[in-house]
């Protein structure tokens, strides 16, 4: 359920008896929901089944030898705006008929006005798919693409709380915003759910060991199967030289059997020498 609601998609159930009955509908639902890591990880205890990559982990200061908080009402300042705030966002979300019944309103097409966030998060899957690459990260490359998909809903978000009229500046602060809170969520999906995917996937490994870095401009094949030993890497080496190569990211000397990179070291990205 949770993961069709993702999507707004349909749920059903079917009973068969005559004192039950069946029914479909459309998802809608907003969860927010408090634990420690390992409850969490209880719950969403999967990483290839969807879920845990349609949830945003957000880790609350450890609270050790702290104070009881004292919490205060809100002034009617506050209240009124967070008030005219969800006043807004009904108006946004639900449309009401003449005999006062609410509904949901229908889905528009905004696919034109969402343009202006494309290239930003293209070149943010692009930074992290070659940094997955030089770090053998799967974890990270397990989680980059579906968190450009939260990006892009947040930036659809942001979008219609501005009705779709914005200024160049506005889509410079929903830009700036998504891509930062992309990165956060992105580290924190990560470092909890790391292990996680290795263990199940058997490709990834919580030490993200940047190999390619630790390479001289110039190496051999021997030098990347000791340094992907020492990483605990399981990925041979001729498939790591393989994707670095179709990346950009070498070239290959065949007069001396050598191996040269063609982009800097303490970058992903590729450059011209």
């Amino acid at each position: 359920m949770y993961r069709n609601a993702w999507d707004n998609a349909s749920y059903s159930q079917d009973y068969m008896s005559d004192s039950t009955f069946s029914g479909r509908v459309n998802l809608f639902l907003n969860i927010l929901a408090t634990g420690t890591p390992e409850q969490v990880m209880k719950f969403y205890d999967n990483p290839e089944n969807g879920l845990i990559s349609r949830i945003s982990i957000c880790p609350i200061a450890n609270q050790e030898y702290a104070s009881i908080p004292v919490w205060s009402e809100l002034t009617d300042d506050e209240q009124r705006e967070f008030n005219n705030v969800m006043d807004y966002a009904d108006a946004l979300t639900y449309t009401t008929d003449d005999e006062g019944v609410e509904s949901i309103k229908p889905r528009t097409d905004i696919t034109d006005g969402m343009l202006f966030i494309h290239h930003p998060l293209e070149a943010w899957l692009e930074e992290k798919r070659l940094l997955a690459l030089r770090t053998q990260d799967q974890a990270l490359d397990h989680f980059r693409k579906r968190e450009a998909v939260k990006m892009f809903r947040m930036a659809m978000v942001c979008y219609g709380c501005f009705s779709g009229n914005l200024t160049d500046a506005n889509r410079q602060d929903i830009t700036d915003f998504c891509l930062w809170w992309g990165e956060q969520d992105l580290k924190n999906l990560t470092d909890l759910y790391g292990e996680m995917v290795k263990d199940t996937m058997q490709r990834s490994y919580s030490k993200k060991d940047d190999i390619f870095a630790r390479l001289s401009d110039t190496f051999t094949a021997a030098d990347v199967e000791k340094a992907r030993t020492e990483a605990h890497i399981a990925t041979p080496t001729k498939v790591i030289v393989y994707r670095w190569k179709k990346a950009g990211l070498i070239a290959k000397d065949e007069e001396n059997n050598l191996y040269r990179k063609l982009a800097d070291s303490n970058t992903v990205t590729p450059v011209t020498r």
